[in-house]
């Protein structure tokens, strides 16, 4: 058995994953946290990561560093995704992160975050189908997987994320309807034109990321954040539409008063709703299956 922790860098959030590894392949979690640096903000336009942001990410690094020796870890692994493989400061940011930190910083393709993500995403949901797809809404890119079982056919990631969609309609605010339409049809058009190989008979929609446990917490009472109590649980295409109405017509002080469990969340929280809507409607589902497990899982058991 061997404690193991890893920190996914993404584009709006850091997470820590601390675990427990056994040799029959079992994962225990120790601790799960999460922070938001928000290091894309600002990326689309300037197409660099600013000082700002970078210095707030490397501030929650250290922090998770130390929660991750206190609880025992043997070793961190940390992974980069769209933000920084994007910026074109990319290397100056992995050196600073790394001289800063000293945790070595991996920075994968999309196509190799798209298959970590499911490896994670599927571990300790019970009762799906063979015939999965699976996606993954993150800051700056989205990622989408077609498999059966455990065998990936098809693994793709777009730069496409809530935070990218938050800039371009001003979703951070109240957001009038003829705003939230707009998003939804441009996303539509954006998926119809990229997914359409995406093709498999009698499957299920498995949902990944900030924005989907948000919405699945949201419908909670409390809205308390406990990845085991929603993990694998689904949420309706109905209640979501209700829930990102509600809160477009909030003022951002407002959805921070509702996202009790993240306030951090409030500036994207609709941006990544309207993203999500577009994938239940484009796939034909009423529903998906909220999985909890992602990126950092998939990346700490491809390092066993």
């Amino acid at each position: 058995m061997k404690t193991l922790s890893s920190i996914d860098i993404g584009s709006n959030t850091i997470l820590l994953l601390v675990a427990k590894i056994y040799k029959d392949g079992r994962i225990k979690p120790l601790l799960q946290d999460s922070r938001t640096p928000r290091l894309a903000f600002g990326l689309k336009k300037s197409g660099i990561i600013s000082d700002k942001n970078l210095n707030r990410a490397i501030r929650d690094i250290k922090s998770f560093k130390k929660k991750a020796y206190q609880h025992g870890a043997e070793h961190i692994y940390a992974v980069a995704t769209q933000a920084i493989r994007s910026a074109k400061n990319r290397a100056e940011v992995v050196e600073r992160i790394e001289n800063k930190t000293g945790i070595k910083v991996e920075v994968i393709s999309g196509r190799r975050e798209a298959e970590l993500t499911y490896l994670g995403a599927i571990t300790g949901i019970k009762g799906i189908k063979p015939n999965r797809i699976m996606f993954d809404i993150g800051g700056a890119s989205s990622e989408f997987v077609m498999a059966h079982e455990e065998e990936v056919k098809k693994a793709v990631s777009f730069p496409v994320g809530a935070v990218e969609i938050t800039e371009k309609y001003g979703a951070n605010r109240k957001s009038p309807a003829e705003t939230l339409r707009k998003a939804s049809l441009e996303l539509s058009e954006y998926f119809r034109d990229r997914l359409a190989g995406f093709e498999i008979e009698d499957f299920d929609l498995i949902g990944t990321g900030g924005t989907i446990s948000a919405y699945k917490l949201l419908e909670s009472k409390p809205p308390n954040y406990d990845p085991d109590r929603i993990h694998g649980k689904p949420l309706r295409l109905s209640r979501l539409d209700a829930l990102i109405n509600d809160l477009a017509a909030m003022k951002l002080s407002e959805r921070k008063g509702v996202i009790t469990f993240e306030p951090s969340r409030a500036e994207v929280i609709v941006a990544g709703g309207l993203i999500l809507q577009s994938l239940l409607r484009y796939f034909g589902k009423r529903s998906l299956k909220v999985s909890t497990r992602n990126l950092r899982w998939g990346f700490l058991i491809s390092k066993l």
